[in-house]
């Protein structure tokens, strides 16, 4: 998909390449006069084997959110997932070191779906574990705190 957008009359025009047709080496190259150009390479054409290639142009308001919008409703194979349990999982995500209890509603409403554990246990960037006796045996952890393979695991 290519959009050409034009803020000031708030138009947009979408070149939407079908995504069911062959894709073997797909470029898209531009101008410094505006223009733009598919390359579809490497199709073996021949009476034999002829190849048949869709394009749409859709026009929309002067964000290119428009011709996304088109083409994930005329091709919805391809962006909606198979797995009805995706819908559930779908959103954004933080990596962040804050395990206390914090408000899970108020990060659903903002579509945050999973929080993962931003871990510093490590003695020093590149030593992520360090040669210990036994899961017990405690180092100082890069923010300063004593930790262990057990303090970890828990």
């Amino acid at each position: 998909m290519a959009s050409i957008l034009e803020a000031d009359r708030d138009v947009g025009l979408s070149l939407v390449l079908s995504p069911q047709d062959l894709l073997l080496d797909l470029t898209l190259s531009n101008t410094s006069d505006g223009g733009l150009t598919f390359h579809r390479l490497c199709h073996r054409i021949s009476s034999k084997t002829p190849v048949c290639f869709a394009a749409d142009l859709v026009p929309h308001e002067a964000d290119w959110r428009g011709g996304l919008r088109w083409i994930s409703t005329r091709y919805p194979a391809y962006f909606d997932p198979p797995n009805p349990a995706a819908d559930t999982m779908a959103g954004t995500a933080a990596y962040s070191s804050y395990e206390t209890e914090f408000d899970v509603m108020k990060m659903r409403r903002m579509a945050i779906r999973v929080n993962w554990t931003a871990r510093f246990d490590f003695p020093y960037m590149g030593m992520f574990l360090p040669p210990v006796t036994d899961d017990h045996e405690t180092w100082t952890s890069y923010p300063g705190t004593p930790t262990s393979v057990a303090a970890m695991e828990d």
